[in-house]
């Protein structure tokens, strides 16, 4: 079993206050928090959709198992910070960047092992932890725009809040990542 935590938070969002406020043609002595609540939940919506990080952000992923190639969940990948063994005895073994390679960095990126040779007493549950760094740098046009018009919808229809409208899913549709 692999679980995903998202270890640091983004710092700004792709899309800024005053974006939506035009966007939406908003009085600008509308609440702030409100607006900026439409933008998070828009981009949560949007990243969980495509299984792509809009910012970077970093993750931390545990696993049961680690086989000879591990898929991560969200990408583009910009970097692995660390791969970390826990032990049964509770001591935890790095594995050294010499012992893997990233592939498939654009997508959701997965982890290659070399020759590596797993070490004999892993712990048995989430005795695997790969922590790695993605998010898009510079978020295309077309995200911005899905973004813009998963706020639009949200806000028109308050009472459904979180939902996906249809014009937003056709562009995110060309940046979903599927795996089997």
């Amino acid at each position: 079993m692999k679980t995903f935590t998202r270890t640091i938070q983004p710092n700004s969002y792709p899309i800024s206050l005053t974006e939506i406020r035009d966007y939406l043609r908003l009085d600008h002595n509308i609440d702030l928090s409100e607006t900026q609540f439409l933008i998070e939940s828009a981009v949560s919506i949007a990243e969980e959709y495509t299984r792509r990080a809009f910012t970077t952000v970093t993750y931390s992923c545990l696993s049961d198992f680690m086989g000879n190639c591990f898929e991560l969940r969200y990408g583009p990948i910009q970097s692995i910070e660390s791969i970390s063994a826990t032990l049964n005895d509770g001591s935890v073994t790095q594995i050294s960047p010499d012992e893997y390679y990233l592939t498939r960095a654009t997508l959701n990126g997965q982890v290659v092992f070399k020759d590596f040779k797993c070490p004999d007493d892993v712990r048995e549950f989430e005795g695997w932890e790969v922590v790695y760094k993605c998010g898009y740098k510079v978020l295309p046009g077309a995200l911005c725009q899905a973004l813009k018009l998963i706020c639009a919808h949200n806000f028109e229809f308050r009472e459904d809040k979180n939902t996906l409208p249809p014009e937003a899913s056709r562009i995110l549709d060309a940046y979903k990542i599927v795996t089997l």
